[in-house]
């Protein structure tokens, strides 16, 4: 079951079938890890909104993108980016707003260096190969969701930085924080105190994802909107406050709903959409956060991990399904296991490592429902073999109550009854004069005859919590005692009064079926009845075609001895319809003064060495019970 739930957990993740869930579950564990974040005040979104644009018209013309850098500047911020494309001059101002720029170096401007299906945006011309501009592409996944943030990208002839890493860079510039190659694996980016490690085709949840450039894991620290925001028009009417932008990181950009500028981030309860301005600031604040220590990049397991991960789940399951067997016990274990594969993984996030949820999910409880499944049916094959040795030999009480004990009765190992030594009362009835009197009936009335008789003593044997062994020809043979094991001498005796009471009330019953087949023209019968009590050996005789539950040993030759002993007794012809005979070890179990019983004596038996002392029970003075007499 484990290698089975791990085979089909590794096909369906290496086809991406588990890729959407396990994207879906991190972004609600990432939602939950960074809503608890404190909001980065290093960078402030100066955003254009809808009343902006009503205000100054769209997109802003270049004299007033020019004032508002202009303000910011007069602030002190460390470095501002501007979210908007100025591949071609939006008059009045193109000078001025040229003049800004090459003022500045501080300000960081963008470009979009396209992917082929859609063209790339130039920067102004006059930054064309400066490092004040940065590409605004984003790597969106299938789903429509921005998880991943791109730092370089070669376009066949150079190596671009992107956008959000420009401007990281220019705000770590006075701590003299800049990239690297990392010494010990030159693919590696070393900013600050981080190693940053592209994100590869199969990080994570993802299966042959597009990792091309240098890519990372974001963390949306803080939240989807975790930066201060202001209004343009806030800053062109003078009405920020004074320091608001000082030593800050201010990132320009627009939000308007005609404007469409906007990502999906993996966020809340459904994906939310962010602008791409508070895009760039993500990826800028995680940046300087890696870089001074604050926060650790996030990494996935690795294939080994991620395997052995995922043997462990699928063991922990599929031992759920192998002890556990109540339904709502099952379902209680594997969601109290699924909560805690959760856990993991939202604690692992909150550390910064990414443990895909859905390819641990599926394992454990794949595993425990293959494993339940099998168990069931082992159960089902267990309780059918069961049920056909003894369903027809028992009573229905004592057939449910073997199944509820049946570790007691099965070998574990093999699934089968196991043979046990017991201590049992073994019953043999014989109809005195059998021979004869089928001798004088037709076939079919005798069958008729006989069932009658075998019908109602089955039912006597089981409806007194005796096992029905078998029937010889007009034999029955029953077994108090099984097929449930008996742990003590007060069971042992109870077995024994159980046995006697059964023969006395075959007597009564015998008495009532001798009056019905009189008045029907049949023979009347007398019984014979042998009780022994003693040790047997128990279990399964017969083929896998044909099994048999029955008992052996010397106790069950000496109930069978007796029950023949003395044939010369007179049966219908004296006036008796009924003896039972018992064993000194059964008599000894009786209660005083329940039973009448006399003594017969020492008797020898046909096979046995030595002689038994045998009794006589006449009949039952105790209380009685329901369902017994």
């Amino acid at each position: 079951m484990v290698l089975a739930a791990c085979s089909i957990t590794f096909g369906v993740r290496v086809a991406g079938g588990l890729e959407p869930a396990d994207l879906r579950i991190h972004d609600q564990l990432l939602a939950a890890v960074t809503g608890k974040q404190a909001v980065d005040h290093r960078i402030v979104l100066v955003i254009a909104d809808d009343q902006d644009i009503v205000t100054h018209g769209w997109p802003l013309n270049d004299d007033l993108l020019a004032q508002v850098l202009e303000r910011i500047m007069a602030d002190g911020p460390r470095a501002i980016g501007v979210d908007l494309y100025r591949d071609i001059p939006i008059q009045p101002g193109a000078e001025r707003l040229r003049e800004t720029l090459q003022r500045y170096p501080e300000i960081i401007m963008t470009s979009k260096i396209g992917d082929g299906i859609s063209g790339g945006i130039s920067p102004p011309a006059y930054l064309r190969g400066t490092d004040q501009v940065g590409f605004a592409d984003m790597v969106v996944d299938p789903d429509g969701v921005v998880r991943r943030g791109l730092l370089y990208l070669n376009d066949g002839e150079q190596t671009h930085a992107g956008f959000g890493l420009q401007l990281a860079l220019r705000y770590l510039q006075p701590e003299r924080i800049a990239p690297a190659p990392d010494e010990g694996n030159p693919e590696y980016l070393r900013l600050g105190r981080s190693i940053l490690k592209p994100v590869q085709p199969d990080e994570g949840a993802y299966v042959e994802a597009d990792a091309g450039g240098f890519q990372i894991l974001l963390d949306y620290g803080g939240g989807v909107q975790p930066f201060p925001t202001v209004s343009v028009g806030a800053v062109l009417a003078g009405t920020v406050r004074e320091g608001l932008f000082r030593d800050r990181l201010a990132v320009i950009g627009i939000s308007a709903q005609s404007v469409k500028d906007y990502f999906i981030a993996p966020h809340g309860q459904g994906a939310e959409t962010v602008p791409g301005v508070a895009l760039h600031g993500h990826i800028a604040s995680q940046l300087i956060r890696m870089a001074k220590g604050e926060t650790e990049p996030i990494a996935a397991l690795g294939n080994t991990a991620e395997h052995v991960l995922i043997l462990t789940l699928a063991l922990c399951g599929a031992l759920i399904g192998y002890f556990v067997r109540s339904p709502l016990v099952w379902l209680s274990a594997v969601a109290a296991g699924g909560s805690a594969i959760l856990a993991t993984a939202y604690a692992g996030l909150s550390t910064a490592l990414w443990i895909p949820a859905g390819s641990s999910l599926l394992p454990f409880l794949l595993s425990s429902i293959l494993m339940l499944t099998c168990m069931r049916y082992f159960e089902a094959m267990q309780r059918q073999e069961l049920l056909g040795l003894f369903s027809s030999y028992v009573s229905k009480n004592l057939a449910n109550e073997l199944w509820e004990r049946r570790a007691e009765v099965f070998d574990g190992g093999s699934g089968r009854l196991v043979a046990k030594p017991a201590t049992v009362s073994v019953l043999f009835s014989d109809i005195r004069g059998f021979t004869t009197i089928s001798e004088r009936l037709p076939p079919a009335v005798l069958m008729a005859w006989l069932e009658d008789y075998t019908r109602v003593m089955a039912d006597l044997v089981m409806s007194h919590g005796g096992f029905l062994d078998k029937f010889i020809g007009d034999a029955v043979m029953g077994v108090f005692g099984l097929p449930i094991p008996r742990q003590s001498e007060e069971e042992v005796a109870a077995d024994a009064v159980s046995a006697v009471r059964c023969a006395l009330a075959m007597g009564d019953a015998l008495r009532s079926l001798n009056n019905t087949w009189a008045a029907r023209g049949l023979p009347k019968i007398a019984v014979r009845i042998g009780i022994v009590t003693g040790p047997v050996i128990a279990g399964t005789l017969g083929s896998t075609s044909r099994l048999e539950y029955t008992v052996i040993g010397d106790t069950v030759n000496t109930a069978s001895r007796l029950e023949g002993f003395d044939k010369n007794w007179g049966g219908i012809e004296a006036g008796e319809h009924l003896r039972v005979l018992i064993s000194q070890s059964t008599a000894e179990r009786l209660p005083a003064g329940d039973f009448t019983v006399e003594p017969v004596g020492m008797v020898e038996l046909k096979g046995k060495a030595s002689r038994v002392t045998v009794f006589r029970v006449l009949r039952y003075n105790g209380p009685t019970k329901e369902g017994m007499t």
